[in-house]
């Protein structure tokens, strides 16, 4: 149970050296309080934050040593008295986190990209998302090259003006950050670049931000998703809320399944709201997966999600940063014989022999070389009604199957779907146009 003692305010952290920072603060009725508890919390690969430190003082300062030149840290303070702790301070972080100030509109054009001369085995692939009117976030990958030459990133941003706003070295496994708040009608140039381990320029992307390529014009809530960085066993995935108040957003849910959303479930982990990238490893390769992340509300309700299809290499390669998308709310195959065609339906005295063929959309042929066909059938009584279903299912990349034990002369309806597992579509896919037959009689 929290005391009732005001947490502490003003908190401020400072440099005290190489490896020590100094964090000092103020107290409202100091004389009820009898110590305070400071905890310094160090921020991992993934973005998400870990307590290195816990320390009890008496005092309104206090130095911690132990911190990395290369880290982010964040701070925060409980007073506590007879009663037990209060409520903990506002956070300081410790280097800041990059706050752009606001500088005037300029007539002047933004910056025109210049680019070096970069090595073409590397490739740096970078996204903006417009959180809100005056918020970006900024989400990067090395699509291309060798992972472990790589060193540290790079963050340059500027504004038309000509005013260097952040130029910031960030971790090799940071993938994305926050940038804020922005300047209504000015427009920006960001620079992100890849550096190897001795500092050398392995892979740059300069991007132009302004209103029309950030998307400001929408105000619907998004949970954005991407993924890239895919290799034979591992892939990052990276994601973005837009247009969301944070205090609605208790954890974000993350799935990974194996060959479609119906597949082997391979990762399910509840993940604090403050983490916007993942690491994948242990993959297959030359593997697909499904992955599905969702925004969990305070009242343990998913209100966005978020969903799309990678697939990793064989042994030694690079894979594609996206072979699929979200399953759309609208089903994928709105017209009946999108997909499969029952060209034939040959009847025999008791039997029928059922022909099909592939239309060749929309699904990608190399996703149906091992697809099974469900066939299904229903007898035409002489009063119109119809029979109970029967069915089969055809043999992998079939294009016919027979059916035996049907009544001589009635007349039959049948249709025809695929049932593999497709990435980024599923399992149960749009039955064909029906389709009428009767023996002819002789």
């Amino acid at each position: 149970m929290y005391s009732a003692t005001p947490p502490p305010s003003s908190l401020k952290v400072e440099t005290a050296g190489d490896t020590s920072i100094m964090v000092s603060w103020n107290q409202e009725n100091p004389d009820e309080v009898k110590g305070y508890k400071v905890t310094v919390e160090k921020q991992q690969d993934d973005e998400s934050y870990r307590i290195q430190t816990e320390t009890l003082t008496p005092k309104k300062e206090l130095k911690v040593d132990g911190i990395s030149q290369d880290g982010q840290y964040k701070v925060t303070v409980k007073a506590f008295d007879l009663e037990g702790l209060g409520q903990p301070s506002e956070a300081a972080m410790y280097p800041p986190i990059p706050i752009i100030l606001p500088s005037a509109p300029s007539d002047c054009p933004i910056i025109e990209p210049m680019k070096p001369e970069l090595d073409p085995s590397y490739e740096l692939n970078v996204r903006v998302v417009r959180q809100t009117p005056f918020r970006l976030r900024v989400m990067w990958f090395l699509s291309r090259g060798d992972l472990n030459n790589l060193g540290r990133f790079r963050i340059v941003f500027v504004s038309s003006s000509g005013r260097k706003l952040v130029d910031r070295n960030l971790r090799k496994n940071q993938r994305s950050i926050t940038l804020h708040p922005l300047t209504q009608d000015t427009e920006y140039l960001l620079v992100v670049k890849a550096l190897d381990t001795e500092g050398k320029l392995l892979a740059e992307e300069q991007v132009n931000i302004a209103s029309e390529t950030t998307d400001s014009g929408s105000s619907e809530a998004e949970l954005l998703l991407d993924a890239n960085e895919i290799r034979d066993k591992q892939a990052r995935l990276a994601w973005a809320l837009k247009n969301v108040d944070p205090s609605k957003l208790k954890i974000i849910s993350l799935k990974a399944q194996r060959d479609g959303p119906n597949g082997a479930e391979i990762v399910k982990r509840a993940l604090a709201p403050n983490r916007k990238t993942i690491f994948l490893n242990n993959l297959l390769p030359n593997s697909v997966y499904y992955i599905t992340v969702e925004a969990i509300s305070q009242d343990d309700k998913s209100f966005l999600s978020s969903a799309l299809t990678l697939k990793t290499p064989a042994l030694g390669g690079i894979g594609e940063p996206i072979t699929g998308a979200p399953p759309p709310t609208v089903p994928a195959f709105s017209k009946a014989n999108d997909q499969l065609k029952i060209t034939s339906v040959d009847m025999m005295g008791d039997k029928a022999l059922v022909m099909w063929e592939d239309l060749g959309k929309p699904i990608p042929d190399e996703l149906k070389v091992d697809a099974k066909v469900a066939v299904r059938y229903r007898k035409i009584n002489l009063d119109g009604s119809e029979s109970p279903l029967k069915g089969d299912v055809s043999e992998p990349g079939a294009s016919g199957i027979i059916f035996t034990g049907l009544d001589r002369h009635s007349k039959y309806k049948f249709e025809a779907r695929y049932i593999t597992r497709m990435p980024g579509v599923g399992t149960i896919l749009t039955w064909s146009a029906p389709v009428f037959a009767q023996e002819e009689s002789s």
